[in-house]
């Protein structure tokens, strides 16, 4: 019986595995397309009837990075795979934090790359979620209101929702529980609203002086991001899907005799030289997934000027960075904490 269970347990992953290769495949479909100035949603409409596949767009992602349906894109003329139409897509559109997409089950998801290395589950899942469980503020209205009275407040507000503020990391910045806040907003949860306080009172500062907040054990922790610099941890992200590169399905072969009977073909290739080719492939998409990380978080942030540190084993991509890496990587996803 469990022999039983184990097979149909890999026939369903394997089943899985079919249906996004198939998926896969099918942006593989060449086409012809004029230049043109276009949305984006119908950019992406065109080519989903290309390939025949759904494309489902994470718009809430590419808003963070100034993308909407309506956002114009100009496209040069080409022809090229439904794949490659779709990275030139992105490409126009670029702007940090980076896009991407991936083949799935059924479709295939555009989203933020973030997003795709699950770059907002930094940490483990804490024991209270002041931004899932706590009721929304229906309506908040602070002018020249205390930071410290903003925070006791919001503490009291969500039963006692623990809040652990850093005064001598804030202090040292120039922030004090004297610092007025104000802030006028309707049906905001607790956590867009300890995103507007912190982004009130970092306003030009850099992000080593900007103040975050984050759940730590179940409490809210305010800190600098010069407190969540002087630590760091490592994290590995399966990118196996990432470092793939597009098959090159082979055409058919132009045979040609010899004298003594044999054959050869005109169009030989060398399977040396495809294993070359795809390694090579590997490594520049690798080191471009690299950039763009580097990119989200400003390359000081990195060795030799930071604390951080990226290398690709396999299929995985090993990074150790601080909490504030991590923090402001996690925002690539669309997710401030």
């Amino acid at each position: 019986m469990v022999g039983k269970l184990i097979i149909a347990s890999l026939l369903a992953m394997l089943a899985v595995d079919a249906r996004a290769q198939s998926v896969q495949t099918r942006m593989q479909t060449a086409a012809h397309v004029p230049a043109r100035t276009t949305t984006f949603s119908q950019a992406v409409a065109d080519i989903e009837q290309i390939a025949g596949v759904k494309i489902s767009v994470d718009w809430q992602a590419l808003a963070q990075s100034g993308v909407t349906p309506q956002s114009p894109v100009t496209l040069p003329e080409s022809r090229a795979k439904a794949g490659q139409l779709l990275d030139q897509l992105l490409l126009r559109v670029w702007a940090a934090p980076a896009l991407a997409w991936r083949a799935r089950e059924h479709d295939v998801e555009v989203t933020s790359l973030g997003a795709i290395l699950n770059l907002g589950q930094m940490r483990p899942p804490p024991t209270t979620q002041p931004s899932a469980d706590l009721a929304p503020i229906q309506n908040i209205s602070l002018k020249d209101v205390t930071l410290g009275q903003t925070l006791d407040w919001m503490s009291n507000f969500s039963n006692g929702m623990n809040i652990n503020v850093n005064w001598r990391a804030l202090e040292a910045v120039g922030i004090t529980p004297d610092t007025p806040i104000t802030i006028r907003a309707r049906k905001v949860s607790p956590a867009a609203l300890l995103g507007m306080i912190t982004d009130q009172i970092s306003a030009g500062k850099d992000k080593y002086s900007s103040v975050y907040w984050l759940v730590e054990d179940g409490a809210v922790t305010i800190t600098t991001g010069t407190v969540l610099d002087q630590t760091t941890v490592t994290r590995v992200f399966e990118i196996g899907d990432l470092l793939a590169p597009a098959p090159d399905f082979a055409g058919p072969r132009l045979q040609t005799g010899k004298s003594d009977g044999s054959s050869e073909s005109l169009f030989q290739r060398d399977r040396d030289d495809d294993k070359r080719v795809d390694n090579e492939s590997r490594e520049s998409i690798g080191e471009t997934l690299m950039q763009i990380i580097m990119d989200a978080t400003g390359e000081d942030m990195w060795q030799p000027a930071g604390k951080g540190s990226m290398r690709i084993f396999r299929n995985q991509l090993i990074i150790t960075q601080t909490r504030l890496g991590f923090l402001l990587l996690g925002r690539t996803s669309g997710k401030r904490n």
